[in-house]
């Protein structure tokens, strides 16, 4: 089984029989079941082209519901970033409920990205937008 620990770094976690620290050989206590384990959240990603026909976004709420995700990244729309300051077009493009987004639309014509994630579950502050690229 793998566990993401606090610092996001992934470790398989085995029995304690074979758990030894590596200068003393002894044995390294394994994580405490009472104790709660942080949950990593259900993220998709879709390279889909036509987002802005209704069909489409129907598509993206069935896929969330569906798999019950907390993030969708949608890669290489074609949306504009004038759309996004259309209520209407706003409206019907909301995935979640309580939704939050960030986008690269000001940073480049042909790869845009748009990431969408349900904000009563999650709290996500990009660290640098590039056109190629939203990074954590």
């Amino acid at each position: 089984m793998l566990v993401r620990t606090l610092k996001g770094s992934l470790f398989r976690l085995l029995p304690p029989s074979l758990l030894r620290n590596r200068l003393g050989g002894s044995r390294v206590k394994s994580p405490s079941p009472s104790r709660s384990m942080m949950t990593l959240p259900n993220i998709a990603v879709w390279n889909i082209r036509g987002i802005n026909r209704p069909d489409k976004v129907l598509c993206c709420k069935s896929l969330v519901t569906s798999f019950n995700l907390d993030m969708l990244c949608i890669l290489e729309n074609r949306i504009h970033l004038s759309s996004l300051q259309d209520p209407f077009f706003e409206s019907t493009h909301t995935i979640f409920n309580s939704e939050c987004s960030y986008n690269n639309f000001a940073l480049s014509s042909s790869v845009r990205i748009w990431v969408k994630w349900n904000s009563n579950k999650l709290h996500f502050q990009p660290s640098i937008i590039t056109p190629q690229l939203i990074r954590v």
